[in-house]
């Protein structure tokens, strides 16, 4: 693989690295936790890229080693999140951008007795301090285009489009990196085919161009200053 902000990088879903229990399994782009990898290095501004899965009636507690933004977004059902006393609740439609300093805990919570949850959870070194913020976005009203859900530090969008839908995005800053994820679907994206749960990390460019090849394909686009 080559080195990340040399060379564009794609990561096939099924060439993640796992984190798994009978209660809780994480899916990781890059390196975390007890996953390690020299070739899966996270760019620097982008510290973890996973997919959690949570069992039924279950949680699970991490801190960060520095300060940190994370980022939660449904996939499947919803999830509580509990941190210095104050509690969310996020479904489907829903983004939770939490600031933590370094050491700082959270709890992420599955309050669906017998039902799975699974969920996008993202951590982006920040030294910025603000207050968790929830940001809304509905794909069914918005399709065919990206949509910014949270434009600071750095800018989140995610769309939903039908088959052979061409996008040209531009980046907010020529020397943004790109990470690309599809959620759901088949996509070309700077000539490359992803399918679900691909991945593909582009060191800054200057514009992206992507094809929707499925009708109802969802994608997410992290850009990482």
């Amino acid at each position: 693989m080559a080195n990340p902000g040399s060379f564009a990088t794609i990561i096939l879903a099924d060439h993640r690295g796992v984190t798994q229990s009978e209660q809780y399994r994480s899916w990781h782009s890059f390196s975390f936790g007890q996953y390690q990898n020299p070739h899966r290095e996270a760019p620097r501004a982008l510290r973890a890229f996973n997919e959690d899965t949570l069992a039924g009636g279950q949680h699970i507690s991490h801190s960060c080693d520095l300060n940190a933004t994370v980022l939660l977004l449904p996939l499947v059902g919803g999830i509580s999140v509990h941190s210095s006393g104050k509690s969310w609740s996020i479904e489907a439609g829903l983004v939770l951008a939490l600031p933590l300093q370094a050491a700082e805990s959270y709890r992420i919570e599955n309050p669906y007795t017998d039902e799975l949850v699974s969920y996008l959870h993202i951590v982006l070194p920040s030294s910025e301090a603000t207050e968790p913020c929830l940001y809304p976005f509905d794909l069914g009203k918005n399709t065919d285009q990206l949509l910014p859900i949270l434009e600071a530090n750095h800018r989140l969008s995610i769309g939903q489009f039908g088959g052979r839908v061409d996008v040209e995005h531009t980046l907010n800053q020529v020397t943004n990196d790109a990470f690309v994820f599809v959620i759901d679907g088949v996509f070309e994206v700077q000539n490359r085919l992803l399918h679900r749960r691909d991945a593909l990390l582009l060191p800054a460019p200057e514009k992206l161009e992507f094809e929707a090849l499925s009708e109802g394909a969802i994608l997410l686009v992290l850009e990482i200053k």
